[in-house]
């Protein structure tokens, strides 16, 4: 693991950034990119031609981390047949013909999530994400969320020996014979990451995290993203920080704490 990036910032839901669609379901509108909720996805209302979604973050703004999440209700998932194309754009202006960046991205709905990661950040002030599926049996393109990011890298990795839960959120009630009856919900993902004598300054970078996300705004942990020792895309989680922050002084100005991540849904 060479990286570890922490997505604490999603311009997509910067409210001064505007968002449009190619085209857009009433009932599922491209506004609902800048809900938190995966729940809250993006339809186009055809897929006879290329889809495009396009973010006008007003000014030229640096992005190295990047991510498409798709509704993670059981049934739902990635709605993409398997010819689907899936391209990453970035321009100076609000035209796509000849973009100055442009990256097509691999499509595996087996985690619920597409990812890609600059080595040095682009600049552009457009960003878009078209996805061309014309063979799409559903009719409709559809996208959760997206996340346009420049991440913060802490001057070192998490220990070894980070804790990667699932808790079944069922309700389950047993009678004395052992009968089962439930209320079927999702499965919630967490992640936990131990720091030991990390330095002052990133401590203060957490910090500044949680006092300015807290346990209501969601950001992203990116594990491995240069996919070194693990699978970037079943590594990266989109959640809710904890509701606390602890830092417990080591030895001189050097402290030990940690991050711990719940899935949002």
């Amino acid at each position: 693991m060479s990286e570890f990036r922490i997505l604490d910032y999603n311009y997509a839901f910067d409210p001064s950034v505007t968002i449009t669609a190619t085209s857009e379901d009433s009932n599922f509108p491209a506004s609902n990119l800048a809900r938190y909720s995966r729940s809250r996805v993006w339809r186009s209302s055809s897929v006879a031609t290329a889809q495009r979604v396009v973010f006008d973050l007003k000014t030229a703004e640096e992005i190295d981390s990047f991510a498409i999440l798709f509704n993670p209700i059981q049934g739902e998932g990635v709605k993409l047949s398997d010819t689907a194309t899936v391209k990453l754009q970035a321009n100076a202006t609000d035209s796509w013909a000849s973009p100055a960046l442009e990256v097509t991205l691999s499509v595996d709905d087996t985690y619920g999530v597409i990812t890609h990661f600059f080595s040095a950040p682009e600049s552009y002030r457009y960003w878009a994400v078209e996805i061309t599926d014309t063979g799409n049996a559903y009719g409709y393109i559809e996208i959760a969320k997206v996340i346009l990011a420049k991440a913060t890298q802490l001057g070192q990795t998490p220990e070894i020996g980070f804790v990667d839960s699932l808790d079944d959120q069922s309700k389950v009630t047993e009678t004395p014979y052992g009968h089962r009856y439930a209320d079927v919900y999702p499965t919630r993902r967490g992640f936990e990451f131990d720091y030991a004598a990390m330095t002052e300054g990133d401590i203060e970078a957490l910090q500044s995290i949680f006092r300015r996300v807290g346990a209501v705004t969601p950001i992203a942990l990116a594990l491995d993203p240069t996919a070194t020792l693990f699978d970037r895309e079943r590594f990266f989680l989109y959640g809710y920080l904890d509701d606390k922050f602890q830092s417990k002084n080591r030895f001189y100005s050097y402290f030990d704490s940690g991050l711990k991540l719940v899935e949002a849904m």
